[in-house]
């Protein structure tokens, strides 16, 4: 049976990456790496910064948000989490001083967490399903306005009262 093969023609401004993380092979690479990140004295193997090159074009990438699926003892279901980086601008704001500008999304509960929680991960508890990269200076090359407080004195109608 022939093999295809597809070659980008361009790289994307989102890269969204899935784990794959159904297979016992795909967890036993995850924990391979993670042991080799904690014998080099590291807490993770996932970087927050990817390089990648098309045709001797560079495009440095951001980590944005990753999410993962908690699976707790005695909990059948489990439950989905993120931690989701926000930009410098929600800090000022609100006024606060900027710190890692990552936050913990469990639920109702949000709450700011180190950098580094965002790609540490027990696989035991926390199993590790996207990564979602952002083009450096995306925000240069698709400007956006965001005004506060929200009101309706936009062109648009979000909600109609009747």
């Amino acid at each position: 049976m022939g093999q295809q093969t597809r070659q980008p023609l361009s790289l994307p401004d989102i890269l969204v990456l899935n784990c794959n993380l159904d297979s016992a092979g795909n967890e036993e690479f995850w924990k391979v790496q993670t042991e080799l990140a904690k014998s080099e004295g590291k807490e993770s193997w996932i970087p927050h910064n990817l390089t990648l090159d098309l045709e001797g074009k560079s495009v440095e990438y951001e980590l944005y948000a990753t999410f993962s699926f908690i699976q707790e003892s005695g909990n059948p279901i489990g439950n989905l989490i993120s931690h989701v980086k926000v930009s410098k601008l929600y800090h000022e704001i609100k006024g606060m001083p900027p710190k890692d500008n990552w936050y913990l999304f469990n639920d109702l509960l949000i709450s700011p967490v180190a950098a580094n929680e965002a790609v540490t991960f027990d696989l035991g508890y926390s199993i590790p399903c996207v990564f979602y990269y952002v083009r450096k200076n995306f925000e240069k090359d698709h400007p956006s306005e965001v005004s506060f407080p929200l009101d309706s004195s936009g062109n648009k109608e979000f909600f109609k009262i009747s």
